[in-house]
Order: structure tokens, then sequence, then C-alpha cells
């Protein structure tokens, strides 16, 4: 699995990981996260089991391209 998304990164792509809960999808880009940032890449990480997150994204679902813009231009 790990192998795919690397490859789906390396596209430059937004990647959006689902599944059932504890599959280990968190841990997975726990992994994925450190090993990135440690190549000096840059490496954007969100949750969406945080509540200010959910809210966010529920009162508007396009405030998720605000997050990640904001990110960007950092």
């Amino acid at each position: 699995m790990e192998g795919k998304i690397r490859k789906h990164i390396g596209r430059k792509e937004y990647t959006i990981i689902t599944g059932a809960r504890q599959t280990g999808k968190t841990t997975l880009l726990q992994e994925l996260y450190s090993q990135i940032k440690n190549e000096n890449k840059k490496v954007f990480y969100i949750s969406f089991e945080t509540r200010e997150v959910l809210q966010q994204i529920n009162e508007n679902p396009e405030n998720i391209f605000t997050k990640v813009s904001h990110f960007l231009r950092i």
C-alpha cells in the first residue's frame, strides 16, 4: 500500500486515504509524513478527526481547499 501511495504522491496530486476505522490509515500516513519530511520535501497532512476541521468541512466542503492553498503559499 505504501508503494502505491508514494507513486501517487510523486504525481503531485491530492491524495485522499479512506477506509474503515482502526485499519491503520493514520499510522500509515504518519509514517509516510515522517519519511517525506525527512527527504526535505513539502508535505501536508490533515486529519478529519478534529472537531474544528470537521465543522469547517461540514459548513462548506470547499474549505478544505482553503487550508491546502494556505499551506502551499507558505
